[in-house]
């Protein structure tokens, strides 16, 4: 079995005024979660938990772990993601 060596890519990850857009949804939507559930104060500490959270996620997702992840260990697969997912025996390879 040969070994895939994937190159590096040159790509940046996608941003909003300077942050990853997963940092800035992360905040804003916990934001407006805790604000609306404990307050405004309670809002704005929460938006910074999620913009550590989103931006952590969001890095997760542009170098492909989170997809990797799930073309490995989602039951069905092949039904949901796509139909030429590998079989079990051969997704070590991605």
């Amino acid at each position: 079995m040969n070994r895939r060596i994937t190159t590096s890519c040159l790509n940046q990850e996608p941003k909003a005024y300077n942050s990853p857009i997963g940092a800035i949804f992360g905040s804003v939507i916990v934001f407006i979660f805790m604000g609306l559930w404990k307050g405004f104060l309670w809002g704005v500490g929460g938006g910074g938990i999620g913009y550590l959270v989103g931006a952590w996620l969001s890095r997760q997702w542009f170098l492909g772990r989170i997809q990797r992840k799930l073309y490995r260990y989602l039951p069905g697969a092949k039904l949901i993601i796509d139909k030429n997912t590998p079989e079990s025996h051969h997704r070590r390879l991605l």
